[in-house]
């Protein structure tokens, strides 16, 4: 009896050894979970350099999607700022469609699937005291708000889900089309867009740079959801991310708000995305200077509209300086 009585003490004890050590277990891999799974932002040995008259503290950072931050304490301010640029521009434009880069922008502010209300983000930044825009560059596209510093963190919580779940709502893309061809119509007569129409005549014709990119109701009339959709997934991820988040909050602060509300973008590994065509040929400079840089000859294009819109405007290639300025005359007149 004394036997198995010892037995079986020695048999719980074995059994309670073991499970000590499978509990042991448990937690160990528990805590290595949870260590394998928290966000740990990178903080790059190169940080920026500030001036000595500089008060305000500053923290690049990565996230672990590889989105880069770049944190701005300003203790003195009154306000909040946040911008976000995408490497991404109307460089990336497809052929058949101009301007849906400019077109996808103005469809990200329209509502997200976290918050669904329509012109929700644009509401909520008014009502506290800010203001938000966009523009879409060539090779990138940048989005910025200012807001009160104290609405900050759900400032960032809305605007970081333009980049993680947008809607895409089918039936605002008419609305937002008719807004591209605005500021299409507007642009066309400011000499600055007027003198960069010249600027592309020199490009090369395969450069991205050389094509028409504001957008129209015509270069963008079969664009729908399934096209902003197929750019926003083919250009927008993590790693073609830069943010900037200033505040009087300290950085530790800002690092996690950036942290939090930016993890979940996701990291499609796209890439740079420059141009593989070359921005000017022989051809192109051949017959932009035929004689020399001090004559050349490419007039404002007055079938600018007829190439990128679909118009039947002639032409108009004079050979001297003086018939391209006529030309120029002529084209205000008709473009006006």
């Amino acid at each position: 009896a004394r036997r198995v009585i010892l037995w079986q003490n020695q048999s719980l004890g074995v059994c309670s050894m073991r499970a000590v050590r499978f509990a042991s277990a448990l937690f160990v891999a528990a805590i290595a979970s949870c260590q394998a799974t928290e966000p740990v932002v990178e903080v790059p040995a190169a940080q920026p350099i500030k001036s000595p008259n500089d008060e305000r503290e500053y923290r690049y950072v990565v996230l672990p999607n590889r989105l880069r931050a770049l944190l701005i304490h300003a203790p003195d301010s009154d306000r909040a700022a946040a911008a976000v640029s995408v490497a991404r521009g109307s460089d990336h434009d497809p052929d058949e469609h101009p301007g849906l880069a400019h077109f996808v922008e103005h469809m990200l502010f329209i509502a997200t699937d976290k918050y669904p209300e329509i012109d929700g983000f644009t509401e909520f930044i008014g009502k506290n005291g800010g203001s938000r825009s966009a523009y879409t560059g060539s090779d990138r596209t940048t989005y910025y708000l200012s807001i009160k510093q104290n609405r900050l963190p759900e400032a960032l919580d809305r605007f970081a889900q333009f980049f993680i779940a947008p809607t895409f709502d089918p039936d605002y893309t008419e609305r937002e089309k008719e807004s591209v061809q605005a500021e299409y119509q507007v642009q066309f007569k400011q000499d600055n867009w007027r003198a960069q129409a010249v600027h592309k005549r020199l490009f090369n014709p395969r450069y991205p740079g050389s094509r028409f990119n504001i957008g129209s109701l015509e270069s963008l009339a079969n664009a729908g959801v399934g096209e902003v959709r197929a750019f926003f997934e083919a250009n927008y991820s993590a790693d073609t991310i830069t943010a900037a988040v200033l505040g009087p909050q300290d950085l530790d602060t800002l690092e996690a708000l950036v942290a939090e509300r930016f993890a979940p973008v996701v990291d499609r590994d796209l890439g740079p995305g420059r141009p593989t065509r070359p921005s000017t040929s022989r051809a192109c400079c051949r017959r932009a200077m035929p004689g020399g840089p001090s004559r050349t000859r490419e007039a404002f294009p007055s079938d600018f509209r007829s190439r990128h819109c679909g118009r039947t405007t002639a032409p108009s290639r004079p050979p001297t300086l003086r018939r391209s300025l006529v030309t120029k005359a002529r084209a205000v007149s008709t473009h006006s």
